[in-house]
């Protein structure tokens, strides 16, 4: 059983002018955003795992490659940000958060591998999740990894290969799992600090320089072919949808123009496939959208330029007119009390055996109850809004035949597991 424990991070997120890549620049990566992430930093005083058998840590070797890294990418026209320029230690959510703030198009996390098994050496490449799902990471990852192989000295040559990091934390790695939704994104483990060669290979600055050339090499290599996006036509935040609207998106291929592989188009609607139509000559994808039922939805747009590169499924989130019905109110306090209002008709309803009147002034006491919790979860009252919630259903249940059993049963558990009250007990 191997047990793996070097975690890097570099982010990437998209920038809000598609790069295009220009073989005759002199500068091919101009226009390109990447964020350089050099995993861990300063963890001598706790950590004695991440460092090999001479005593060079993982951390050290990951900031001398990044920092030579960031100076041959500046010296390509890419516009190049770090998480970290010292042996310092950099939260993993303020890493993530970083790539996020400077808008970058690429998050490129520069890791080194550790294993109890000293005898192995050779290279790896990790993505976040599902690979359908996050086809431009794993574009990278493929082409970086096989440069690592080519360029590079292992004891193990042909080893390793593109992981998903799923293979190494259920959720994956926190830095591409926080990014994800924005960019791609890879960390790069360049050979194992632990195995005694490795390790003497990596202690050299020479070597470091080398490396650093790879990544490089790799990056040129996945520009070349464009970095194609994807952009709403309207801005998600301007509009209501209902259920007879489109959303068009104008797609660059990242080269200037808008080639496209047609049969090449998905759009996922949460995990769920919607219809789609591709209009070639004005670059316009056109996605017809499942409103009914949802308050938000969340797009994915998936396709390939002509050149083999994937879009990066960016999450775009549109409201929909449910949601504008259900936030009647936006405070947390009014939804609150306008919820205790509708209750106290409710009460009037049920002394007078009013159906009609139960059935509407339950539906808009949990209705309110439900918006203030949605609004502000752990708020003053937020227990009297759940114990609102299980009388509205019981009342429900019993004026209204209908069979909320098991609604009433999950209120009653949550109202237990997060609510927990107070006894009092007398003192001797």
């Amino acid at each position: 059983m191997y047990i793996f424990f070097s975690f890097l991070f570099t982010i990437t997120t998209l920038s809000g002018n598609t790069p295009v890549m220009n073989k005759e620049n002199a500068k091919p990566l101009e226009g390109i955003r990447i964020m350089i992430d050099p995993g861990h930093g300063d963890t001598a005083l706790y950590d004695f795992f991440r460092v090999g058998p001479a005593g060079e840590r993982e951390e050290w070797i990951n900031l001398r490659v990044a920092n030579y890294l960031k100076e041959l990418l500046i010296q390509r026209g890419a516009t190049v940000f770090m998480t970290r320029e010292s042996d310092k230690d950099v939260g993993l959510g303020g890493r993530a958060a970083l790539a996020s703030i400077h808008k970058c198009d690429l998050f490129i996390a520069i890791h080194h591998n550790g294993c109890l098994y000293d005898t192995l050496d050779y290279p790896l490449v990790y993505f976040w999740g599902n690979a359908e799902e996050n086809p431009a990471s794993v574009d990278l990852a493929l082409i970086l990894v096989e440069e690592m192989k080519k360029q590079m000295t292992f004891e193990q040559q042909e080893g390793g290969s593109a992981y998903s990091d799923f293979l190494i934390y259920s959720r994956g790695t926190s830095v591409l799992r926080n990014t994800v939704a924005l960019m791609p994104g890879i960390i790069g483990e360049g050979g194992f600090f632990t195995n005694p060669a490795g390790e003497k290979r990596l202690q050299s600055e020479v070597y470091n320089l080398k490396e650093a050339e790879v990544y490089v090499d790799a990056l040129l290599k996945y520009a070349a072919k464009g970095l194609p996006k994807a952009t709403p036509a309207k801005e998600p935040s301007d509009l209501f949808l209902e259920e007879k609207d489109s959303i068009q998106f104008k797609l660059q291929d990242g080269l200037g123009g808008h080639a496209f592989k047609e049969q090449e188009f998905k759009v996922l609607q949460g995990q769920q496939e919607v219809p789609c139509s591709w209009d070639h000559q004005s670059g316009i994808l056109t996605v017809k959208p499942q409103v009914k039922d949802h308050k938000v939805i969340t797009l994915r747009v998936f396709g390939r330029n002509q050149r083999g590169n994937a879009l990066h499924p960016k999450e775009f989130h549109y409201k929909t007119v449910n949601y504008q019905q259900w936030h009647t109110l936006e405070d947390w306090k009014k939804a609150f009390e306008q919820g205790e209002m509708q209750f106290a008709q409710l009460k009037h309803a049920v002394k007078a055996k009013n159906t009609q009147a139960i059935r509407l002034h339950s539906e808009e006491a949990l209705h309110f109850f439900r918006l203030s919790l949605e609004l502000q979860h752990a708020n003053p009252v937020a227990r009297k809004a759940e114990v609102g919630i299980l009388d509205c259903l019981v009342i429900q249940s019993q004026f209204l035949n209908k069979d909320l059993s098991e609604e009433i049963a999950r209120q009653k558990s949550r109202l237990a597991a997060f609510y927990p009250i107070q006894t009092q007990t007398q003192d001797n």
